[in-house]
């Protein structure tokens, strides 16, 4: 069972030229909005790592006690990254895909989840992480063509 208020971090991926950045989102059930991690890096160091270290140095690591990945993101890091990210954190990792869930690491009941941190079927931290880095995405190939 979970309360109305649990932490759930929304993760998603995007890439652009040479760089790569994570984004994610800390949400309070599917009510607020409690913080936003970012890291932007390159090819030179894989993406599990990079979420990891982003993970572990978040103030809200601490808080968090459901960890949501997009498909963007799975297919980055496949179903091994997503048993080291459960293993690491000794959290529940859900996959989702257009709010159909792909992968479930460490959750019993996904239904009472979806339900709790979830609108019309979508978590909203998933939800808002990738309306966010699809804004940022935007923003940073305009920054890139406007300077050449």
């Amino acid at each position: 069972m979970f309360k109305r208020e649990v932490r759930v971090l929304g993760l998603t991926y995007r890439s652009y030229d040479d760089h790569r950045f994570i984004l994610g989102v800390v949400f309070r059930g599917k009510l607020w909005l409690d913080g936003i991690l970012y890291r932007r890096f390159d090819c030179r160091r894989g993406i599990l790592d990079e979420l990891i270290d982003m993970f572990s140095e978040s103030p809200h690591r601490g808080q968090v006690r459901v960890i949501v990945l997009d498909n963007l993101l799975y297919s980055a890091i496949d179903l091994l990254g997503v048993e080291k990210i459960h293993s690491t954190f000794n959290l529940p990792v859900v996959v989702l895909d257009d709010g159909k869930v792909i992968v479930a690491v460490g959750l019993d009941n996904v239904d009472d989840f979806m339900r709790v941190a979830g609108l019309d079927g979508k978590v909203e931290a998933l939800r808002v992480a990738s309306m966010i880095a699809d804004r940022l995405l935007e923003l940073l190939t305009f920054k890139s063509q406007s300077i050449q």
